[in-house]
């Protein structure tokens, strides 16, 4: 599937190859904007030009639809900049060998029981250090452990890949995290985590924290810029991954969840006790336990529990509070001055 690929002059980086598609205006055709925004968004301006990033490219695109009913369209600019790029800096691209992506034959299995079968036997070799787990939403999740303890999570789809010597495979196994042995992101690792559908985020934790883009659509279009900064500064990546989370991270140990628990309960008896600040705190609290149980939690017993009797005690005591809080007031007289 692979061609082989001579370097010459040091000019076979990404950043090379973008510049040279820039010149011919890539925003007037949806596949060389398809095509240039993947080498701007999801490679590293330094990555060489290979046949893994080549495949790469091909992976991710047919993952949309759209491609996947264009995938001739797509070829045929993805062709025509490579032959060109080299022929312009000298740099020999063999072919002959590849399967190009309008050949490729993509599946989407609509049985998820079928689905794991499939995933099961692709990754049978990976011995005992792997787990491979159905998440709720019909996508799977494939843990992996290396001798160091560090685990890598990859979130599989049920989109299959038929290769090249016949058996099904899935079509983007690049959809990864990368923990260390306690289960901190490794350190200058690139990231991949889907955030909602046709929405990717590729990031890396560097020194001063997080770096990379949130990537949306089938032209790969660059919603928003990581600039440093904590992963939790960014909602959208930070519970993607949480929801990854929660089905291989024992929540007796989540600091998150924990602290979840904690907050919704604390403002369940303040909200029972008519304390003066229930209605402020339990509201507060409320809408942060709602917002995991949405996003996160999405099939938490406890949490959708809490945040059920919270609703309730706020709905039930309400009017007691504010009663409460009104005959704490200390009324003025009609001739007390406020500046004396």
């Amino acid at each position: 599937m692979s061609p082989s690929f001579l370097n010459l002059k040091g000019m076979d980086t990404v950043l090379q190859l973008a510049r040279h598609i820039l010149r011919f205006q890539p925003n007037k055709d949806a596949a060389r904007l398809c095509f240039y925004h993947f080498l701007i968004h999801h490679c590293e301006p330094t990555d060489k030009v290979t046949p893994e990033l080549v495949e790469n490219f091909n992976r991710f695109a047919l993952g949309f639809e759209h491609w996947r009913k264009n995938r001739h369209q797509l070829v045929q600019e993805m062709q025509y900049f490579l032959h060109h790029f080299a022929e312009t800096y000298q740099i020999k691209l063999e072919f002959k060998n590849m399967v190009l992506p309008d050949r490729w034959q993509v599946v989407a299995i609509e049985n998820p029981i079928d689905c794991l079968k499939i995933l099961e036997k692709k990754f049978s070799n990976a011995g005992n250090k792997s787990r491979l787990i159905a998440t709720n939403n019909g996508t799977f999740i494939l843990l992996s452990l290396d001798e160091s303890q560090a685990m890598t999570v990859t979130h599989l789809n049920n989109l299959m890949l038929i290769n090249n010597i016949g058996e099904l495979e899935p079509l983007n196994p690049l959809m990864k995290i990368h923990y260390t042995a306690d289960l901190s992101l490794q350190f200058q690792k690139v990231q991949y985590v889907e955030v909602a559908p046709s929405v990717t985020a590729r990031f890396m934790i560097l020194g001063p924290g997080m770096h990379g883009n949130l990537i949306r659509g089938y032209t790969f279009q660059k919603a928003e810029e990581f600039k440093g900064g904590n992963v939790a500064q960014y909602p959208q990546v930070y519970y993607a991954i949480k929801r990854l989370e929660q089905y291989f991270v024992d929540r007796k140990t989540d600091p998150m969840y924990q602290e979840l628990t904690q907050l919704l309960e604390k403002a369940i008896e303040l909200v029972n006790l008519r304390h003066p600040e229930a209605l402020t705190f339990g509201q507060a609290a409320l809408e942060r336990g709602e917002s995991a149980k949405e996003n996160i939690f999405q099939n938490d017993n406890m949490i959708r529990l809490l945040t059920q009797t919270l609703r309730s005690s706020l709905q039930n005591n309400r009017n007691l509070i504010v009663t409460s809080e009104k005959q704490r007031e200390i009324p003025w007289q009609k001739d007390q001055l406020l500046i004396e």
